[in-house]
């Protein structure tokens, strides 16, 4: 079983893809029926607790994982990507055997951005340009729901994922968690 395989099993084999995102990107056609979709503030069903992740835990990757741990154990709820990533983080570190490198991306601005996982990203390789992660995963189960596919959030260098990020701005490593 290839590593893309097992991390996605390794999250598939929690409640995370049952939880809800708020804050939603407008550009994906979502499925309003699904109740794991919703706008920012508005959950999609009262089952759903609002979660967040505190900016402190940014600055300390075993506090990171930590928390991630929480929120697996704690599933439903509802979050934005950062929530996402933090519990991904936690089981792929856990529950993934291989994995050299766990980091923590973003792009855009804190109030218009998106952050997710880079899965072994080579160290030579520039950190603002996805087109040099070659053997690297993408993480991002919050887009993943979204599109409702939560079954396949482990994106590889050749997928539509991959295009979508190298056209985006600013991108850069917010913690090495791993």
């Amino acid at each position: 079983m290839g590593r893309k395989t097992r991390i996605a099993a390794a999250l598939n084999n929690t409640r995370l893809p049952n939880c809800c995102v708020t804050n939603s990107f407008k550009s994906i056609n979502l499925a309003p029926h699904d109740l794991r979709l919703s706008t920012w503030g508005q959950f999609g069903n009262a089952k759903f607790k609002a979660t967040a992740v505190d900016p402190g835990h940014l600055k300390d990757p075993v506090a990171y994982l930590q928390l991630g741990a929480s929120l697996v154990k704690d599933a439903e709820w509802a979050g934005v990507c950062q929530t996402f990533a933090c519990a991904s983080a936690s089981v792929i570190n856990k529950d993934v055997q291989g994995v050299t490198s766990i980091e923590l991306f973003s792009f855009g601005t804190s109030f218009s951005g998106h952050v997710y996982l880079v899965i072994d990203r080579p160290q030579n390789s520039d950190p603002a340009d996805p087109s040099t992660w070659a053997g690297s995963l993408v993480v991002d189960l919050w887009y993943a729901i979204q599109k409702t596919t939560p079954n396949a959030a482990v994106y590889s260098p050749n997928s539509a994922y991959y295009a979508w990020l190298q056209n985006q701005l600013k991108i850069k490593c917010v913690l090495k968690v791993v």
